[in-house]
């Protein structure tokens, strides 16, 4: 039995997944923080504002018709009406060329129906003809650009190879679609001369794009890799997303932070490390809905992990991330990722998990199985450089201990659950006071695992054990809280018979010290000849308490590491009370029960009652 420490031990998965709800939960209930600029409203608006200034009010409304006409056929296209649409746009066409425009409305005109075409034609997959709808717009815009003065068209040019790569993804290329949007951020950044698609591209042209222009695009960007990242899944998503390297140069960034915090979680996310992902994911969650569509992508990728690891547990929270998807597409439509949107409705909506946790190779695997008050706390923070645990998931397990002693939980599931307890804590010293109760599991799913026995002279031994319990007494009293329940069945389940009355004062110990001394050094028999019966000779160390910080180095070769590896902590748990509450049995009593209980305990692991102390 032990109070779980909120320092020094790595938090359960429930703990990160219910912070991860919580932190959804404050950013989604937030205003959108997203300006116009990622949403491309700045350029269009800037772009509209040079046209007007250019064009006489005939052309300038005959342009106009055009556009809106685009735009009209585009609507059906959305809603999956592909005739509607075609029909539409073949009436834009014969309207243009009834119009007998001169070349420079005649251009603007050809670049806003041939981009709004491609839309239609990705939405048929007819990518062949996308491709070449948006070659015809790039070439429209650069020749408004370099024969008429649209300098800020060169960034409208941009924007239409993002309608590129966002075909690239849709026709399967994921990988390709993000490759393509880093070249596109290194060459509005100025680390690059030209691009892989189109013409007309120069380094001297890309800076003179304003800033503001230049960021809005990065982050447009930013947001279609995220899309495209969470659309391929697996294994194509980490080939996609290791192409997008530019994010972890914006650290700190006032407002490409939020990129490369999508970053740190996604990469997390994509390697299997759950804990990691989860503790990056609440900083993105929590801070809402801000520059670009990347919070709905972390918002995914929680509920992924959700349904992978505690699918039952989280099917309200997942639930509900799918009712807020209809919430999302009332936002206006430059500041939606329809494409996300419809996957996160497909993926909460039930079916098996996008997401597999992945273990870190480790450098050794060792369990602590020594009883509690031996050292388990201590060797823990000896190895506190490696991934080292202690009492990871204490009343989890404490819980299931119960629960299989009473007949509640089949062994089988017993055994399940410690399986994933191992998978989640991913731990190379896992120190536990509690597995010395199961180490016949361990032992037999852990063939290459190491175990470390450490054994305490029973008198010590008891008088430790039965202070702490006592002084756990003393602070829920202190606090004002119950005294818990799972504590009490737990200490039923070791000693026969146990209450919080017994050890709640010292008076009260030494009333009851003959059978309570009694049923501790039972159990310290018991419990070590069990664990000795069930060691593996060639897989196990056996410790003395007394002798651990004169042991390290033994240690430390034992699980095949370097002893100036581990750190110089060897009595970090040691009680601040040094009374001894046995003195009224007399040490004399107490070893002649330990002989009796535990002889061949005494000889199998050399304790030396003599050299006991308090």
């Amino acid at each position: 039995m032990r109070v779980e420490r909120a320092m020094g031990i790595p938090l359960p998965i429930d703990t990160w997944l219910a912070r991860a709800i919580q932190a959804y939960r404050h950013g989604a209930r937030g205003p959108v923080t997203m300006s116009d600029g990622p949403s491309g409203e700045l350029f269009r608006s800037r772009a509209q504002s040079h046209i007007r200034s250019r064009l006489a009010d005939g052309p300038y409304d005959h342009y106009v018709a055009v556009r809106d006409r685009a735009r009209a056929a585009v609507v059906p296209a959305r809603r999956g009406d592909f005739a509607a649409s075609a029909a539409q746009f073949a009436e834009a066409e014969t309207f243009l060329a009834a119009l007998d425009l001169t070349r420079e409305p005649s251009l603007l005109a050809r670049s806003w129906i041939d981009q709004a075409h491609a839309y239609l034609e990705v939405r048929r997959q007819d990518w062949s003809a996308a491709r070449q709808r948006l070659t015809s717009a790039m070439d429209a815009d650069l020749a408004l650009e370099t024969e008429f003065g649209y300098e800020i068209f060169h960034i409208g040019r941009v924007h239409t190879l993002h309608l590129w790569l966002r075909a690239e993804g849709e026709s399967g290329n994921r990988a390709g679609a993000v490759t393509l949007a880093q070249a596109i951020i290194d060459y509005v950044h100025g680390r690059r001369d030209t691009l892989p698609i189109g013409s007309g591209w120069s380094r001297e042209r890309a800076a003179a794009v304003p800033d503001d222009l230049k960021l809005a695009m990065t982050l447009r960007l930013s947001s279609e890799i995220g899309t495209q990242v969470a659309l391929a899944g697996g294994a194509e998503a980490a080939e996609a997303f290791s192409a997008f390297t530019a994010w972890r140069n914006w650290e700190g960034h006032p407002v490409l932070g939020e990129v490369h915090e999508w970053g740190l979680a996604t990469e997390a996310f994509l390697r299997g490390d759950t804990r990691g992902f989860i503790e990056r994911a609440i900083g993105v969650l929590a801070n809402g809905r801000r520059e670009t569509t990347l919070w709905y992508a972390t918002a995914l990728d929680v509920c992924r992990v959700c349904t992978a690891m505690r699918s039952a547990a989280t099917r309200p929270f997942v639930a509900d991330v799918r009712a807020e998807v209809s919430q999302w597409r009332q936002l206006p439509p430059d500041v939606q990722a329809p494409a996300l949107f419809a996957l996160i409705e497909r993926e909460t909506a039930g079916g098996p998990a996008n997401y597999r946790p992945r273990q870190a190779p480790k450098r050794f695997h060792a369990f602590t199985v020594g009883l509690p008050r031996t050292g388990s706390t201590s060797i823990y923070t000896l190895f506190a450089n490696f991934r080292s645990g202690n009492e990871y998931m204490e009343r989890e397990t404490i819980s299931r201990l119960v629960q299989r002693h009473t007949g509640a939980l089949p062994a089988a599931a017993f055994v399940d659950y410690l399986k994933r307890r191992d998978a989640e804590a991913d731990l190379e010293m896992d120190s536990a006071s509690l597995h010395h109760l199961y180490l016949d599991t361990l032992v037999n799913e852990h063939p290459d695992a190491r175990f470390i026995m450490t054994v305490r002279a029973p008198y010590d031994w008891a008088n430790s054990y039965i202070k702490m319990i006592m002084s756990w007494h003393q602070r829920f009293t202190a606090e004002g809280h119950a005294l818990p329940q799972w504590m009490e069945d737990y200490g039923v389940m070791l000693f026969g018979d146990f209450s919080w009355s017994w050890v709640a004062t010292p008076e009260s110990i030494r009333e009851r010290a003959e059978p309570l001394a009694d049923a501790f050094l039972m159990h310290w028999a018991a419990a070590n000849r069990r664990t000795l019966s069930l060691l593996p000779a060639d897989r196990s160390l056996i410790l003395r308490t007394e002798t651990l910080s004169q042991n390290t180095g033994a240690l430390a070769r034992f699980l095949g590491v370097a002893p100036e590896q581990l750190t110089d902590q060897h009595h970090s748990n040691r009680h601040p009370d040094r009374s001894d509450l046995l003195s009224g049995l007399g040490r004399d009593w107490v070893e002649a029960k330990a002989r009796e209980y535990g002889a061949d305990v005494l000889a199998a692991t050399s304790v030396d009652l003599a050299s006991a102390s308090v």
